[in-house]
C-alpha cells in the first residue's frame, strides 16, 4: 500500500471514529447497531472518545483566547489528571463489578429481557438514567457520599475539561446503588446505556452554549441546566440531577432553571481544602476532612448517623457569598514546557498500555507508573519543593517498567520509539536536575 493511501486510511478512519463518538454521545444510534448478547461483546465506548474530547477542548481553549478570557490551564490539566486517575483505577475494579452484578442478575432476575429485542434497548436506557438520578442525588444529599462526590465539584472553572474531573470512590457507591437493575436489565446492554449516559455529560460542562430552549430543555439535560448543578449560590443548591433527561427533577421536585442575571460561582464553599494540583489529593482530600469530623465526633452511634446525615442543611449566607481566591501558583516558561511534554508522555504511555494484556503484576505496574507520572505533573505546578525529587525517581522507575515489559526495547538502535523514549528520559533528567 501506498503512502498515499495509507494516509487517506488514517484520516478517513480517523473521521468515522469521531462521528461515531458523537453519535455515541447523543445516544444517535439503532438499537440493533449496540445490542449485544455478551459482556465480553460490548466494546469500550469511552477511551476511543478522548480524541474527541481532547479537540473540544482546544476548540474551547482557543474560543477563551480569542475573548482574551482567563485560562487556567493548570486546574484544566488537574481535571484531566484526575479523570484518568479514575480511569485507571477502574480497571483493577471492573472484573469485580461485573462478576457481582451478574451474579445478581443470574440468581434474582425478575424478568428475562431478550437481549436482542429493540423494547430491550428503551427499557434500559430508562432504568439506567433512572437509577442515576437517584446515584446522583444520594451523592450530594448524604454525607458520606458526598465526600465520593466533591471531586467532581471541586474546581472553581466550569468547562468541558471539568466533566472529567470523576472521583474514583464513586465506583463504591455507584456499584450498590446500580445494583437493584440486576433484577431486570441484561448486564451487556446495561454497559453500553451506562457509557453512553457517561459520555453524554460532557459536552453540557460549558459556558458557551446558551438555553436551547423549548422541548430539549424541557426533556434533557443541557449546559444551561447543569450549570445551575455545579453553582454554589443559594438557589441552586440541590437541584438538577438528572443525567441525560431532565424530566426526573421536573417530577421529583429538584428541578430549578437558571437565571442568566446572578453570576455565577463554581465549585465547593470549603474550597481551600482543595488548594492543589495534585490529582490524588484531590481525590481523597474531601474524604480525609471527613474523616477527620467522624473521628472527632464522640460516640459510635453518632459516628454513623454522622455518615448517613441528610446533606441538606442551607449554609450561612455570609460563607456563600465569602471571597472564594483561585489557587494558581505562577511558574516559568520552561516548567509549563516540561510539564507539558511530561503530559504528552503519558498519553502516549496510557494509550500503549491500554493496548497491551499484561499479567497482574505488571498490570499493577503500569497502572502505578501511570499514576505516579500524573503525581509529579500535579506537583509541578503545585509548585512545591519536593516536584523535582519524585521526577527523578519517576524517570528511573519509568526505565526499570518499560524494561521489564518489553526487554528488547532499548537493544534496538533505530527504534524510532526507542530513541524517543531515551531522549524523552534524558530531557527529563536534565530537568529534574536544573531545578533541584
Amino acid at each position: 500500500m501506498s503512502e498515499n493511501n495509507i494516509t487517506t486510511t488514517i484520516i478517513t478512519d480517523g473521521f468515522y471514529r469521531s462521528v461515531n463518538s458523537i453519535r455515541y454521545m447523543f445516544h444517535a444510534v439503532k438499537p440493533s447497531e449496540v445490542l449485544f448478547h455478551n459482556v465480553n461483546e460490548v466494546p469500550d465506548f469511552v477511551n476511543p472518545c478522548f480524541p474527541l474530547f481532547a479537540t473540544l477542548i482546544f476548540l474551547e481553549l482557543g474560543v477563551k483566547l480569542v475573548r482574551r478570557e482567563n485560562i487556567r490551564l493548570n486546574d484544566g490539566i488537574a481535571s484531566v489528571s484526575a479523570g484518568l486517575v479514575q480511569q485507571l483505577v477502574a480497571q483493577l475494579t471492573r472484573a469485580f463489578q461485573l462478576a457481582l452484578y451478574l451474579w445478581v442478575h443470574n440468581r434474582y432476575r425478575l424478568v428475562d429481557l431478550q437481549w436482542n429485542h429493540p423494547s430491550t434497548w428503551y427499557i434500559v436506557f430508562i432504568l439506567v438514567d433512572f437509577a442515576y438520578y437517584w446515584f446522583h442525588r444520594f451523592s450530594h444529599e448524604v454525607f458520606l457520599l458526598w465526600w465520593f462526590h466533591q471531586t467532581h465539584h471541586s474546581s472553581q472553572e466550569y468547562n468541558l475539561t471539568t466533566a472529567l474531573r470523576q472521583g474514583v470512590l464513586q465506583h463504591i457507591s455507584s456499584l450498590f446503588l446500580h445494583l437493584p437493575l440486576a433484577l431486570i436489565a441484561p448486564l451487556p446492554t446495561l454497559l453500553v446505556h451506562f457509557q453512553f449516559n457517561l459520555l453524554f455529560q460532557f459536552w453540557i460542562h460549558s459556558e458557551y452554549v446558551t438555553s436551547l430552549g423549548g422541548p430539549i430543555e424541557f426533556l434533557f439535560n443541557t449546559p444551561s441546566n447543569h450549570r445551575v448543578h455545579h453553582d454554589t449560590n443559594s438557589y441552586s443548591r440541590h437541584s438538577n440531577y438528572g443525567g441525560t433527561l431532565i424530566i426526573w427533577d421536573r417530577i421529583f421536585g429538584t428541578y430549578v432553571a437558571e437565571d442568566r442575571t446572578l453570576e455565577k460561582r463554581y465549585g465547593i464553599l470549603n474550597n481551600q481544602l482543595v488548594s492543589t494540583f495534585n490529582p490524588i489529593w484531590i481525590q481523597i482530600c474531601f474524604l480525609v476532612f471527613g474523616a477527620k469530623k467522624v473521628y472527632h465526633c464522640p460516640g459510635l452511634g453518632n459516628k454513623l448517623r454522622m455518615l448517613f446525615k441528610p446533606n441538606n442543611v442551607r449554609p450561612n449566607s455570609k460563607l456563600v457569598n465569602a471571597p472564594r481566591p483561585k489557587f494558581d501558583p505562577k511558574l516559568p516558561a520552561f516548567m509549563w514546557v516540561y510539564t507539558m511534554f511530561e503530559l504528552s508522555l503519558f498519553l502516549f504511555g496510557f494509550e500503549v498500555y491500554i493496548s497491551l494484556k499484561l499479567t497482574a503484576f505488571l498490570n499493577l505496574l503500569s497502572i502505578f507508573l501511570l499514576i505516579f507520572t500524573l503525581i509529579c505533573v500535579g506537583c509541578f505546578l503545585d509548585d512545591v519543593p519536593y516536584a523535582p525529587v519524585l521526577e527523578a525517581v519517576r524517570c528511573v522507575l519509568t526505565v526499570f517498567t518499560v524494561m521489564i515489559i518489553f526487554p528488547d526495547f532499548l537493544m534496538i538502535p533505530c527504534h524510532y520509539c526507542s530513541s524517543f523514549f531515551m531522549s524523552s528520559w534524558v530531557f527529563s533528567l536534565s530537568i529534574t536536575f536544573h531545578t533541584m
